[in-house]
């Protein structure tokens, strides 16, 4: 396993279509685009690695934990720059940058995605747990994906109780999420949703 780097998006962009990655579907319906990966790779929230003769995709993410009596905060959809909504069911979460421990991802998460200031939340550190899972997503379709999950629990005041949407704090051409909707679920199982 080796890692590469690309001076711009079109090396990028080549770089991938030489190892037979599809891009058909890339940038339509839910999945983003050649660009976003770029930004992904730069901003150092993404490795992209030679494993043998594919294409494999490292990401590192936090999902946050947030209670209201047997209701957990979920992101119910994403709208991004140019109109799409992109329906999501997962919880609030944040892929790490490089060096980045789970604190800082979730409070980096919970800064960027809800508003929420370093001082308004409770990090639960004895709820932490991870694990791994290699899958396709249709984030990027016709590119495997190895995650590192990481799952913690956060107490945080003063959110609203009812579904509400944010702004994106840091929107832009590494992050095309313009607007957060949210809604509190019932959720089953153990709450394990990926991006």
């Amino acid at each position: 396993m080796s890692d590469v780097s690309w001076a711009d998006v079109a090396e990028l962009e080549s770089w991938l279509r030489a190892r037979e990655v599809t891009m058909a579907g890339w940038g339509e319906g839910e999945a983003k685009t050649v660009e976003n990966l770029w930004h992904e790779v730069q901003g150092g929230e993404t490795l992209l690695v030679e494993e043998g003769d594919m294409v494999l995709r490292l990401v590192s993410f936090v999902q946050v934990i947030i209670r209201r009596g047997d209701r957990w905060l979920v992101e119910a959809e994403q709208v991004l720059a140019d109109g799409r909504v992109r329906r999501r069911a997962v919880l609030p979460s944040e892929k790490f940058k490089r060096g980045e421990s789970y604190a800082l991802a979730a409070g980096r998460c919970l800064a960027e995605e809800l508003n929420v200031g370093a001082g308004e939340f409770e990090l639960l550190t004895e709820t932490y747990r991870w694990r791994k899972e290699r899958m396709e997503r249709p984030t990027y379709p016709g590119l495997e994906t190895l995650y590192t999950f990481h799952q913690v629990e956060v107490v945080v005041a003063g959110l609203p109780d009812d579904n509400f949407e944010t702004e994106n704090r840091l929107a832009g051409p590494s992050d095309p999420v313009r607007i957060h909707r949210w809604e509190w679920r019932l959720v089953e199982g153990d709450g394990w949703h990926y991006e």
